[in-house]
């Protein structure tokens, strides 16, 4: 009797006339609330729940920490559906009969996206359901959940399927949201926009959903504190974030990214790198070079990108080439770009801020899981992170997943709204496997023989404070070719090392920046071994006014001559009288007191002689 009273109520309070009891089984477990029931028709498409948790948090992420505060936390477990599903949850405190609807129309991405148990957490608020600020919540009859779903959105729930779970009130602790380290200008707007509903009134036409295959590592520094060689659990968001991605990326097959780390040595190894002092968050710089540095010292294949609200340029590693590159496309991270980082496979950690409640601003790093977009633009996004960063419970409600709906406000920020929790995503940061950026992203380095000339050519898709390029041979300089600077427009280089004698050489480009750093971009081997014999070249440019250049070859180390006569036979000039070594070689000639007409250029060595005409019109 009791249970039908509680659904009766639950039906007149969200306004619908009808219900579905062929999808219930109604069996009341009043007399033994602790004991949780589950009430779902199995359908072969549909998603299974398979749990679910009810915490009343203390807040100790406040300026003033907060206990027993009337935010409650649902954690509900399951495994999805062969197809996507929306569902609406509502709750009923079985004492005063209250009731409260959660979240309407959430979708669930099919287990195409993730398979496996899921993890998704909802806030609410629980002064919906009697409780007071301060107090311990603690219905005697417990809560009763309603878990609706359907393949498509439901403008009335109770005419669809629905798990119903009991549960009683836990008390838990949300600690997780503090300062990392990242600094906030005090000009910077407060969030004014009003929560939304909770309520999408459109169908999702896009959806990425990476889900709980991320591994979350929890957070405990009752038994990962602070020493003289890792800076604790405390506060340890940003290299638990980054953990966590680098984990699941080294994790996918065929990638190309291997890290054989234990999750705990990555977590501490990355909090190294980025330089935590003891018991402290990072910066968001802090955090893009630390990763970048792990990445260097293992020799990994990733490559990383960044929007960010304050940081204008590249951010590079403290030791080696790479670089993170910046995409900001405005004063804050985009929509779009977040959303393309995930249809392109790529991890993303978010940096998030939020008012601390006396005008100040705190900050979490989480890792981004799935996000959802509707016809009209409505968007939401989950997030997997450890709420607790003091005892980790050995149950593993720690770790959640949560979905958060996201409104970009007047100033371009996402903000994410979680049962009137804003904040405002200040960085985003994605990775993915390939070659780590460097300052210039060289994409082709070739060379070319034409005779015993050597044509070195290189191309680069963009460049970054690239002052140039020093080319050498053999270890030698030959050549600096100025670069372009910053730039992502593709960009065309080459020389020409000329007369060369017959051999192996290695030719090396080495790009500089602006600041004096150096790298080593490519190398390549090039031989030349042009079959020789005598011969005396045309001169180019014939005619010519008043210079040209005259080409010739010998087989062999030779005494060469190289004379100018003029029509009559006179001899004009000698350019050359000496031993030379075998080759071809370019002499210039130089006709400034000779006046118009033909000459006759010579070839004389100890075993050949070879003439050919010039015409000389000024």
């Amino acid at each position: 009797m009791k249970n039908s009273i509680h659904y009766v109520f639950y039906l007149l309070l969200i306004a619908c006339l009808i219900s579905n009891p062929i999808a219930v089984n109604a069996q009341s477990n009043a007399q033994n609330p602790q004991k949780q029931t589950i009430k779902s028709v199995i359908q072969e498409d549909a998603p299974v729940f398979e749990g679910l948790t009810v915490q009343q948090l203390s807040l100790l992420n406040m300026a003033e920490p907060l206990n027993h505060s009337i935010v409650g936390l649902m954690v509900l477990t399951y495994l999805a559906g062969s197809v996507g599903y929306y569902i609406t949850v509502g709750v009923q405190n079985n004492d005063n009969f209250m009731f409260a609807l959660i979240i309407n129309n959430l979708y669930l991405p099919s287990f195409a996206f993730a398979a496996g148990v899921q993890i998704l957490a909802l806030r609410f608020n629980l002064t919906l359901l009697g409780a007071i600020l301060g107090v311990p919540f603690d219905p005697v009859n417990g809560l009763s959940f309603f878990v609706h779903y359907s393949q498509t959105r439901m403008d009335d729930p109770t005419s669809h399927p629905f798990a119903q779970f009991d549960a009683m009130v836990e008390q838990g602790v949300d600690d997780a949201d503090n300062e990392y380290g990242d600094p906030t200008e005090p000009t910077e707007p407060a969030i004014t926009d009003p929560t939304p509903n909770n309520n999408i009134t459109a169908d999702v036409t896009q959806t990425c959903y990476y889900g709980c295959t991320v591994p979350n590592i929890d957070l405990d520094d009752s038994n990962h504190p602070d020493t003289d060689t890792y800076a604790g659990d405390k506060n340890a968001c940003g290299p638990a974030a980054a953990a966590n991605s680098l984990k699941w990326l080294s994790d996918l097959p065929d990638n190309g990214v291997t890290i054989n780390l234990p999750h705990r040595d990555l977590l501490e190894q990355l909090s190294n790198f980025m330089q935590r002092q003891r018991n402290k968050g990072v910066s968001a710089e802090q955090f893009i070079r630390g990763k970048l540095d792990f990445i260097t010292e293992f020799g990994l294949n990733i490559n990383v990108k960044f929007q960010s609200e304050s940081i204008t340029d590249t951010v590079r590693g403290s030791f080696g080439f790479a670089y993170a590159r910046n995409d900001n496309d405005g004063n804050y991270p985009t929509w779009d770009w977040l959303k393309q980082q995930m249809i392109d496979g790529e991890d993303v950690e978010l940096l998030y801020k939020w008012p601390d409640g006396e005008g100040g601003w705190r900050g979490h790093v989480v890792t981004l899981t799935g996000f959802t977009e509707t016809a009209n633009g409505e968007k939401r996004i989950a997030y997997k992170h450890d709420k607790k960063q003091g005892q980790a419970d050995s149950g593993g409600k720690d770790v959640i997943q949560e979905w958060a709906d996201v409104k970009v406000d007047s100033h371009g920020r996402m903000i994410l709204h979680n049962n009137g929790r804003t904040k405002y995503i200040a960085h985003a940061v994605a990775e993915s496997p390939g070659e780590p950026f460097t300052p210039v992203e060289l994409t082709s380095f070739n060379a070319a023989l034409n005779q015993n000339d050597v044509l070195i050519s290189w191309i680069t898709a963009t460049e970054i404070n690239n002052s140039g390029f020093e080319l050498y041979r053999d270890g030698i300089l030959i050549k600096f070719i100025n670069g372009n600077g910053t730039t992502s427009d593709e960009k065309y280089y080459s020389y020409t090392d000329q007369n060369l004698p017959n051999g192996i050489y290695e030719y090396e480009l080495i790009q500089i920046d602006f600041d004096g750093s150096r790298e080593s971009s490519a190398k390549i081997n090039v031989e030349v071994d042009i079959p020789l014999k005598y011969e005396l070249a045309q001169n180019y440019p014939n005619p010519f006014n008043p210079s040209t250049t005259i080409s010739f070859t010998i087989p062999q180390s030779d005494f060469v001559t190289i004379k100018i006569f003029n029509s009559i036979g006179e001899e004009i000039e000698t350019l050359v009288n000496e031993i030379m070594d075998a080759g071809t070689h370019r002499i210039e000639f130089t006709a400034d007191r000779l006046s118009n007409g033909v000459y006759v250029y010579t070839l004389q060595t100890r075993d050949h002689f070879q003439s050919k005409k010039m015409i000389l019109l000024k």
